[in-house]
């Protein structure tokens, strides 16, 4: 069976889409897909996101497919007119939108929808997303609907609810005297802190979720909105601020701060779901890298629990590792957990962490945590009992749980609640460490972990299971991109925000399986009725990923920072009188990088890419044994290419600076 190079690489049979850069004035940014992205200023992203999405009932994003698209791109302005559709079961929505770029640096996005069938939705139009990176805590003023202003900022941490309601508009100044206005047209817009869900960003939208929901949409029912984002100079000498075009062919920069020290956390696996076993090939190779616990899920309200049980100690004694018990309880929870102590008793697995959570509502209710701690803390005597939720952040952040008899909090993270593409996943990033730092807020002195981090969602949008499907088919919990190239950088920058953010632990995807660090040993024959995107070797790349930041789990994880981190993610090391870094580049192009305070000391070099993928995939231990290459030049001058998706690890003699 020959699979497509696109499918190894970034996880997808179809090539990447298409990006056009685009400028209106001083404003730089790329189109894709019927969007804009990136609006940046000098360098600096002012504005992340315009688009348009429709919302079904269940809150499901509804997919759009662009069918035409027509553009007229001048050096310093542009129109581009685009159609879209957007389907899902019974909603068939078209858009006709029109995106002007005018060289005064204005934007304006107009967007005209029409309904070609009856449905119900949550929310449809207009959407503006701004970096949560640049903008939080930044001074703002929004106006209403009434046209008052108020002058008020971009939240620091989490807000639990909507920042800014009724709004009409909203205006910020990225530079002093230069001020960014958005202005809104054709319905009531609001604003979110999207990363209660994950998200790196601040989204405004229209239906303000106070509005009754679900709302019907008959056929032919027409939607006009527009967003006009303009920059405007407010400086009192009344000269117009300069801002020179960066130079886009400059290498990107990774700078470091010894200053700003942490430990690599204690990183875990969930045991596979049931359609999913580790034989003792993958197992063995699981054995290899320095995980610090297993993860499973007991619904202690259904009775085939123990068989999950079961799985779990025979699945955890194989890798040696002890559990971390995620337990689901009912309002009988009791007799659930007298029940559980009783096979304990029996069994007597290692046990180092035990989450409680009510089945119904994904969070912690305290009466179950002690009697939890109760019935359970006596045959576990070193186990730390926590909670929080098995959802999103977000739940735990508007119910605020006192936590005083919490061991550790824990919630869930995955980087695409609300959108899927590959862009979205990078930005999203950032998304960890916002929840960390926020979750410290209310729980300033226990320990924080992030359990599970997956990379789709484990739930609908309204915390409802996915349906378990057969072990011959992908199903909704799985992402062909875990399995490629790109989502071994993607690992990369995982793990470095959980490193940085300085957390206790992390459950990191499955054992084996397509949702894991492994090939599942039953699926690895080449057999027609297996996803083609789990069929070829027997690691999937992020395993060298996570091979290598694992071997260094006692050295000083160093803080680092990338002048383009949606290109290139680094995680650095501090280890005796030597400096270890993982670099990688998300993007599907070549990228120059240099660095800023490299140890002087000689440089070398090992590359994961696609000239080497297959070995790394088929024969891990042979590409592990593969030697580091000596790179040329001194440390202060030192530029090095980073091919296409390529994960590197980069070594110095002495310590950075």
């Amino acid at each position: 069976m020959t699979i497509s190079p696109n499918v190894l690489l970034h996880g997808s049979v179809e090539p990447l889409p298409e990006v056009t850069a685009l400028l209106a004035g001083p404003l730089s940014m790329i189109y894709t897909e019927g969007e804009i992205r990136y609006v940046r200023l000098a360098g600096r992203e002012v504005l992340r996101r315009l688009y348009v999405a429709v919302r079904d009932s269940s809150w499901s994003t509804v997919p759009s497919r662009v069918i035409k698209t027509v553009k007229e791109i001048l050096p310093d302005s542009f129109r581009i007119t685009v159609q879209i559709e957007s389907k899902l079961d019974d909603i068939d929505f078209y858009w006709r939108n029109s995106i002007v770029g005018e060289a005064r640096g204005r934007i304006l996005f107009r967007v005209t929808g029409t309904a070609r069938s009856r449905f119900f939705r949550n929310r449809i139009g207009l959407c503006v997303l701004f970096p949560a990176s640049e903008c939080q805590a930044v001074p703002c003023v929004a106006t209403g609907i009434d046209g008052k202003k108020h002058k008020s900022s971009f939240p620091e941490f989490i807000l639990p609810h909507q920042p800014f309601r009724e709004l009409a508009g909203i205006s910020y100044e990225p530079f002093p005297g230069a001020h960014l206005n958005l202005r809104f047209r054709g319905d009531i817009f609001e604003m979110e802190d999207q990363r209660n869900w994950g998200d790196a960003s601040f989204k405004i939208y229209s239906t303000p979720l106070e509005l009754p929901i679900p709302v019907e949409v008959q056929k032919g029912t027409v939607i006009s909105q527009s967003a006009t984002i303009k920059l405007e100079n407010r400086k009192s000498t009344g000269r117009k601020p300069v801002f020179p075009p960066v130079d886009s062919s400059e290498p990107i920069t990774i700078s470091f701060d010894p200053n700003k020290r942490s430990t690599m956390p204690r990183i875990g696996l969930a045991l596979p779901t049931s359609q999913f076993t580790c034989g003792s090939e993958s197992t063995a190779l699981l054995r290899q890298l320095n995980f610090s616990h297993l993860r499973v899920d007991l619904h202690l309200h259904r009775e085939d629990y123990k068989v999950t049980l079961e799985r779990g100690i025979e699945h955890s004694h194989a890798l040696n590792l002890p559990l971390e018990l995620a337990l689901f309880l009912s309002p009988n929870y009791e007799a659930e957990l007298d029940s559980l102590a009783e096979l304990l008793k029996k069994q007597s697995p290692s046990v180092c962490t035990v989450l409680v959570f009510a089945s119904r509502s994904l969070c912690t209710n305290l009466a179950h945590l002690e009697v939890a701690r109760e019935k359970l803390s006596p045959l576990l005597p070193t186990a730390l009992f926590g909670g929080g939720t098995d959802s999103n952040f977000a739940e735990i952040n508007r119910s605020r749980p006192s936590v005083g008899s919490f061991d550790l909090l824990s919630c869930s993270y995955n980087p695409q609640i609300h959108s899927t593409d590959w862009h979205s996943l990078v930005e999203n990033l950032d998304g960890i460490q916002s929840v960390i730092c926020s979750a410290r807020q209310f729980a300033p002195n226990i320990p924080i972990a992030i359990s599970p981090l997956s990379l789709k969602p484990r739930y609908r949008p309204d915390n409802t299971p996915y349906p378990l499907v057969d072990s011959h088919r992908l199903d909704p919990l799985t992402d062909p991109r875990q399995a490629s190239l790109f989502g071994a950088g993607l690992s990369v920058g995982i793990l470095k925000q959980l490193a940085e953010a300085g957390i206790y632990s992390a459950t990191c995807f499955e054992s084996c399986g397509p949702r894991g660090i492994v090939q599942n040993d039953s699926l690895h024959a080449k057999t027609d009725r297996v996803p083609r995107v789990t069929v070829s070797g027997r690691v999937f790349p992020l395993f060298h990923a996570f091979a290598s930041a694992l071997s260094r789990a006692s050295a000083s994880v160093i803080s680092t920072s990338s002048s383009s981190p949606y290109v290139i993610q680094s995680l650095a090391f501090q280890q005796q009188s030597e400096t270890h870094m993982l670099l990688a580049n998300l993007s599907p192009n070549i990228q120059k990088v240099r660095f800023i305070g490299l140890p002087l000391g000689e440089i070398r070099t090992k590359s994961l890419d696609e000239s080497n993928l297959a070995l790394a995939k088929e024969h891990p231990d042979a590409f592990g044994e593969l030697q580091y290459s000596a790179v040329a030049g001194t440390s202060d001058s030192l530029k090095l290419d980073f091919q296409p998706w390529a994960v590197t690890s980069v070594v110095g003699r002495g310590l950075c600076s």
